[in-house]
């Protein structure tokens, strides 16, 4: 009796390429800024309200630290408010976004794709 063998068939998928980086150059940076700039020049009171959340936040860490003498409540806010800077951007983004299909933004569209 002779035996023979098949080939197994791997279940492992397969590897799928990794996606190629770009280069930035000096240029994109002064667009990307520009960009910025030109929504803030339209929409002044939302980009400060957003803004004034970090504002808030750092004069709140230095009370702790200097007025009510909580050293060891600094650090872990500290990064709290760190971690939070991914919602703060996805509101600049709504921003943004409501100014490129010609739309006035609000808080309460802001509020909503936020």
């Amino acid at each position: 009796m002779v035996e023979t063998t098949q080939p197994t068939r791997s279940s492992a998928p397969t590897p799928t390429p990794m996606p190629g980086v770009l280069p930035v150059a000096a240029g994109d940076i002064i667009h990307i800024l520009g960009a910025g700039l030109r929504d803030f020049r339209a929409a002044p009171l939302l980009g400060m309200g957003v803004s004034s959340i970090y504002a808030v936040g750092g004069w709140f860490l230095f009370l702790l630290l200097v007025r009510f003498d909580l050293p060891f409540l600094v650090y872990p806010l500290a990064a709290g408010l760190a971690l939070i800077a991914p919602f703060i951007a996805t509101a600049f983004y709504a921003i943004s976004r409501n100014l490129e299909r010609g739309e006035s933004p609000s808080c309460g569209r802001m509020k909503q794709e936020v």
